[in-house]
């Protein structure tokens, strides 16, 4: 495929930076889905909906096209999916659910009747699908990902040999020989106190408080009083002689691929996993934030018991 056939649909603030490619950012739509009411989407829905395949037809130049999705589970991936323009389905790993073995992460909802119910109000996207359950299941392919462990019950894979000749083109963001602090989203999925994310925050950053320069890297859905706060408590309670910010869209895992020796600390997020893989000295907190009910719970969603030893080694 040609490079100038390629398009980007982003969102939460991602950019892709390649000159004169076609993007499209889709934000408001996610923002739409993400925080509207029930009652409000009932009747709004389809109209949103046919609004944003308009914005798909034009940055598609009212052409067919394959469209590579990280999972089906929300319903905005399950409505690009479904687009009529759209013919093909291609999954790519994105995130450690990717590797889980949970075969519900699969299986189709087997409410029926609800699902016959649903269908009568619209086909574009099904409620609870399943993570990695295809949607449109006739437009499925295969799905991609960078190591045979991926997708356990997905047959039709293919494992991409990766290395740092793979981004020629690349520039790096982080340094050689730097340390990276990665957050996860388990402070805004359990609800946690700021106090008690604050103290996890500490527990992380022990192991390698003596480094001298600390680069952080949030999640995208981490908010700017979040990431002020959490900025501000390292520096009253660490000496490090500097504290970068990446952006946003600042492609963590291409720069592990791309950099040396860097020692990555955070808690539960796959770039702890992927920076293992690709080489580097990896730190895990899931020891301390484990013992709370509530991010337990969230880590049994995320990992399973062979992730959750393997995190447990990251010390």
């Amino acid at each position: 495929m040609a490079q100038e056939d390629v398009r980007y649909i982003t969102s939460r603030g991602y950019k892709v930076k390649h000159g004169m490619i076609k993007v499209f950012d889709i934000t408001p739509f996610y923002d739409y889905l993400e925080r509207s009411s029930k009652i409000k989407k009932l009747f709004e829905i389809k109209n949103k909906i046919k609004e944003l395949d308009i914005e798909i037809r034009k940055l598609s130049n009212n052409t067919p096209f394959c469209i590579f999705l990280p999972q089906f589970n929300h319903s905005l991936f399950q409505i690009l999916g479904s687009h009529r323009l759209c013919k093909d389905l291609v999954l790519i790993e994105e995130g450690i659910t990717a590797y889980k073995q949970d075969q519900t992460f699969y299986k189709r909802p087997r409410q029926v009747f609800f699902k016959a119910l649903f269908n009568t109000y619209t086909k574009r996207f099904l409620l609870k699908n399943s993570h990695y359950a295809p949607f449109p299941k006739e437009k499925f392919k295969y799905a991609i990902c960078i190591n045979k462990d991926c997708f356990p019950y997905i047959e039709d894979k293919k494992v991409l040999q990766i290395n740092a000749k793979a981004f020629p083109n690349y520039k790096t963001t982080i340094a050689h020989n730097s340390t990276v602090f990665v957050l996860d989203s388990f402070k805004e999925q359990t609800k946690i106190t700021e106090q008690e994310y604050l103290n996890i925050v500490y527990e992380t950053l022990s192991p390698v408080s003596h480094h001298k320069k600390l680069y952080i890297k949030f999640h995208p859905v981490q908010s700017e009083h979040t990431r002020k706060q959490t900025i501000t408590y390292i520096e009253e309670n660490f000496e490090y002689e500097s504290i970068i910010c990446l952006p946003d869209d600042c492609l963590a895992e291409v720069e592990f691929i791309r950099l040396e020796n860097i020692t990555v600390v955070g808690m539960h997020t796959s770039l702890l996993y992927y920076a293992r893989r690709f080489g580097h000295n990896v730190f895990s907190s899931i020891k301390t934030t484990s013992i709370n009910p509530k991010i337990n719970s969230y880590i049994d969603h995320i990992m399973d018991e062979f992730q959750k030893k393997e995190y447990l080694s990251y010390e």
